[in-house]
């Protein structure tokens, strides 16, 4: 599965305040720390903000979704990887020192612009009524009036005429039916899961590490396997085929979402 695309419009947020040993000299570049709660909560990482406050060192993760639906999968899911200290430190790679909090918020709008001055300029006043028309005027418009009503009602009896011969026609003439071919247009098509241990790599940017798998014959089948066994055993694994510890959670964030989306298949079979 690739990497989700960013959110150009959320109207909610999901905050991530984490508390970590160091000083904020050691958190100047923040672009690893955004990548990977960006992978942990399965967002693209523009959709991410870092900021980084004194005592001990407090790291604020502010994470943009759509709507209130997506803050609540997110927050669960931050929830169960990063629930804790010490869960928090092995996903993330640094020593956090207290369990994080997770909270929803609605992302906030800026203040609609002022009315300007000109708009709230009073009306002016209405002109005064017209002298009523004169007995020679209304004579006129009443013949006016008149001459139209007849002219109408003569192209109106037209009209009628028209239309009869017209249905008189068609009604002695044979009725040739017709074919009427419906084209039915495919539906979306939904981005495929990867199926295979290369395109799994690929996916979380990890191809660099495909011969080392190979030359231990580990494949995709073996990683799902061992996913069911608990996610210790896997990160056991891949431990032992050197990737580090963000490595290890961003491979096994996408597995977890490989095997969902192949339950759900499932089901609609």
């Amino acid at each position: 599965m690739g990497t989700p695309c960013p959110v150009l419009d959320s109207t909610e947020t999901v905050v991530l305040t984490l508390r970590a040993s160091g000083s904020v000299s050691d958190y100047l570049d923040t672009s690893a720390l955004q990548t990977s709660v960006a992978f942990t909560a399965g967002v693209h990482p523009s959709s991410v903000s870092i900021s980084i406050a004194a005592g001990s060192v407090i790291i604020t993760a502010t994470i943009k979704v759509l709507d209130s639906s997506y803050a609540d999968a997110v927050q669960t899911k931050l929830s169960s990887s990063l629930g804790t200290a010490a869960a928090a430190s092995t996903a993330l790679g640094i020593t956090v020192e207290a369990d994080p909090t997770i909270i929803k918020a609605a992302l906030s709008r800026p203040p609609l612009p002022p009315v300007p001055p000109s708009s709230l300029r009073r009306r002016p006043p209405p002109p005064s009524p017209s002298p009523p028309p004169s007995k020679a005027e209304d004579n006129s418009v009443a013949i006016a009036v008149g001459a139209a009503c007849g002219g109408l009602a003569f192209l109106l009896a037209v009209i009628a005429i028209i239309v009869f011969l017209v249905m008189r026609r068609s009604s002695t003439s044979s009725a040739v039916p017709k074919e009427v071919s419906v084209h039915t247009s495919p539906g979306p098509k939904k981005a495929a899961a990867p199926q295979s241990l290369s395109a799994l790599l690929a996916a979380c940017g990890l191809e660099h590490h495909a011969k080392t798998f190979q030359a231990e014959g580990y494949t995709l089948e073996t990683l799902l396997t061992a996913l069911k066994q608990g996610e210790a055993a896997l990160k056991s694994d891949l431990r032992e085929l050197k990737l580090t510890l963000g490595e290890c959670r961003q491979l096994i964030n996408q597995l977890g979402l490989l095997e969902a989306s192949n339950e759900r298949t499932n089901e609609y079979l």
